[in-house]
């Protein structure tokens, strides 16, 4: 039984990690042409804090407490330099949103689950048009399987790395593949 049990753990573990495969970038793509001006002409920004949003029973998972992937993010936001970023969101092009989001296996591949204290975290940034209000983009980042708070930690920052290296090509300052535009 307990053989069984780890063949199917060690199963689950590896549909998570290609399913964060399938989500991140490759590199050398061109950018779609489909990508809002708004997106590659704003210069003035607003961060605003999604929350922590993974409610598992393991508080522990990552360390840094509720606020990191916005303190994160706004911290590279600032040392990249491409954006001025706004105190208020009233002098702002575009609203940043920024969240650290969980879901069960069992929502991202379906069925029952035999462990429900498997997570399946991701950092998910929504990029809005100020004046409009209307959503342009949404870029997710999965964090990878960590077997300790360290491997967690660390594929964190991993995630995050990648979804401003998403942001970036999605502005024309780098040259990441694009991510798909939301889907509604």
């Amino acid at each position: 039984m307990r053989k069984s049990a780890f063949l199917v753990l060690s199963f689950l573990i590896s549909l998570s990690a290609a399913a964060a495969q399938s989500h991140s970038p490759k590199q050398g793509k061109t950018p779609p042409a489909h990508v809002p001006e708004q997106i590659r002409t704003a210069r003035i920004i607003f961060i605003s804090n999604a929350g922590p949003g993974c409610k598992t029973p393991d508080r522990t998972m990552f360390g840094g407490g509720p606020d990191r992937a916005y303190q994160q993010f706004f911290d590279a936001m600032q040392s990249w330099g491409h954006y001025t970023l706004a105190a208020q969101p009233s002098g702002a092009e575009l609203d940043l949103v920024i969240g650290l989001r969980c879901s069960l296996l069992t929502d991202v591949f379906g069925g029952s689950s035999l462990w429900p204290s498997l997570y399946y975290p991701r950092l998910k940034l929504v990029i809005r048009d100020m004046k409009t209000g209307a959503v342009l983009w949404v870029i997710q980042e999965y964090i990878r399987y960590g077997h300790n708070r360290t491997g967690w930690d660390r594929n964190f920052d991993q995630a995050m790395r990648a979804l401003v290296t998403d942001l970036k090509g999605l502005a024309g300052a780098g040259s990441a593949q694009q991510p798909s535009p939301a889907q509604h």
